[in-house]
């Protein structure tokens, strides 16, 4: 079974290798930061966290381990917030990484032995004058076999 780190090192290096655009992709340990202003000026940007796990004992002899993938996207635009959000031209805004995002890890297991990543939510983490940062978490399972 692979690891929490294996895992998301995974989806790191898929979004990486499918979004050539991103100035920034790698992951973030939780309590690394106090505010999302103080992660990177390199946008746009892509920060992947595990956030949580829950597990169920379906059988005496299986459990399953629910898994929650945090990406947090980042955009910035002197602009302002609105062009940061929407994007201007060439430029992706927040919106088109959400976007992006979805679509490289929708139906995706990572060429790991997980069940593919499904979107749950997303939702707004902080807008400032000319940056804004969005997290869209994603679930995947794996089933542990109990001796």
């Amino acid at each position: 079974m692979p690891t929490i780190t294996e895992i998301e090192n995974a989806i790191v290096d898929g979004l990486k290798e499918k979004l050539d655009y991103l100035k920034t992709c790698k992951s973030l340990g939780e309590g690394m930061v106090n505010e999302i202003k103080d992660l990177t000026i390199q946008c746009p940007a892509i920060y992947v966290v595990y956030e949580r796990g829950e597990y169920s004992q379906e059988t005496i002899s299986t459990q399953d381990k629910k898994m929650i993938f945090g990406v947090i996207v980042m955009a910035k635009n002197y602009r302002g917030d609105a062009a940061a959000r929407q994007g201007q031209g060439d430029t992706k805004g927040a919106y088109d990484l959400l976007e992006d995002v979805r679509a490289e890890l929708v139906d995706n297991n990572l060429g790991l032995d997980i069940d593919p990543l499904m979107p749950v939510d997303e939702s707004p983490l902080e807008t400032l004058i000319d940056q804004a940062a969005y997290v869209i978490r994603f679930e995947t399972s794996q089933q542990y076999f109990i001796e």
